[in-house]
């Protein structure tokens, strides 16, 4: 009897920490899979002939957040720390939700990544426009 208790005590046991330890390996997953998104080089897709980046100096920079509010040349959005910031859009910019889409097909609510150059302290202008999936 005491061999079947211990059995099921280490079964129980070893179950416990395989379940956490793949746990933890998929936390670490995602976090490799968001970390080799942000860094692939998108200078090729955000790139403007007319514009030189210089990604040395920063110049290329991300924003994530929620789209409140959206016209046909701006943004707001509201950025994971509660501020709101206004996003600079044309004809240049580019939408991908999966494919390319088109600026018409974006709605408030939904979670973006953006990929630009800051124009000034509140304003963001945008290359690239990524919409993540719905939570």
């Amino acid at each position: 009897m005491k061999k079947i208790i211990l059995f099921f005590c280490l079964l129980i046991f070893f179950s416990a920490l395989f379940f956490f330890l793949g746990k933890n390996y998929q936390q670490k997953k995602l976090e490799r899979m968001r970390n080799q998104f942000f860094n692939r080089n998108f200078q090729i897709s955000t790139q403007r002939p007319d514009e030189k980046i210089e990604r040395e100096r920063g110049a290329l920079n991300f924003q994530m957040g929620r789209i409140v509010s959206h016209d046909e040349k701006t943004m707001t959005l509201k950025l994971e720390n509660g501020n709101q910031r206004i996003v600079s859009i044309d004809e240049k910019t580019q939408f991908l939700k999966g494919e390319k889409i088109s600026p018409q097909e974006i709605q408030d609510g939904q979670r973006v990544i953006l990929w630009g150059k800051e124009i000034s302290s509140d304003i963001f202008g945008a290359n690239l426009v990524f919409i993540l999936p719905s939570d």
